[in-house]
């Protein structure tokens, strides 16, 4: 099972870029995603750091990150 939701968080400055529901990512207010990199990796807006799902319903497994990959693009 996992979960439907899931927080895009910054791994270098705890910074919530954004959050993944379903096949949907919806950057953080101010945040807008960046596809100036030619690998169209999803990064942080503030820093450029890598970003990690958190879910957020208690229990679920989290997505790989080549899901929001795919959502965005």
């Amino acid at each position: 099972m996992s979960a439907s939701a899931y927080d895009v968080i910054c791994l270098l400055c705890g910074f919530q870029t954004g959050q993944l529901a379903g096949s949907v990512f919806t950057p953080s207010k101010g945040c807008l995603p960046s596809d100036s990199t030619p690998s169209r990796r999803l990064r942080c807006c503030r820093c450029g750091g890598s970003v990690y799902l958190e879910a957020t319903e208690p229990g679920h497994a989290a997505l790989l990150l080549d899901v929001v990959e795919r959502a965005r693009g």
